[in-house]
């Protein structure tokens, strides 16, 4: 099934909005992200600091990695690392094995793509 006919199945819409409508508010906080991030596409040339390095990295990844659901796990787990959603009491995890019982036995088993 292709994403536009889950998308579909499941009754999810999108829909085009500006900023104000979708977050309620006119006025955002300013950007928690570097601006080297926020202003270019690709990997700028020169010095830039190793989140920012290693986000377009894990970018390229993902996007050259289509059937390889791995990297895009890795770069959505940077940007939450970049973003300070990790601390004291919460971690980012991928591929977490996850306990249930099944037919009355405890079970682990791994999250992985379709």
């Amino acid at each position: 099934m292709d994403r536009e006919n889950e998308l579909h199945a499941f009754n999810i819409w999108v829909a085009s909005v500006g900023t104000a409508q979708f977050f309620g508010n006119t006025v955002l906080p300013p950007a928690a992200i570097s601006p080297v991030i926020l202003n270019n596409v690709q990997m700028p040339p020169g010095l830039i600091s190793k989140d920012d390095c290693l986000f377009f990295d894990y970018l390229t990844d993902a996007e050259r990695s289509s059937l390889e659901e791995s990297a895009v796990d890795d770069f959505a787990a940077h940007i939450l690392r970049m973003l300070d959603y990790d601390d004291q009491d919460h971690r980012i995890r991928t591929r977490k094995e996850i306990p249930f019982i099944m037919s009355g036995c405890h079970i682990d088993t791994k999250p992985m793509s379709a």
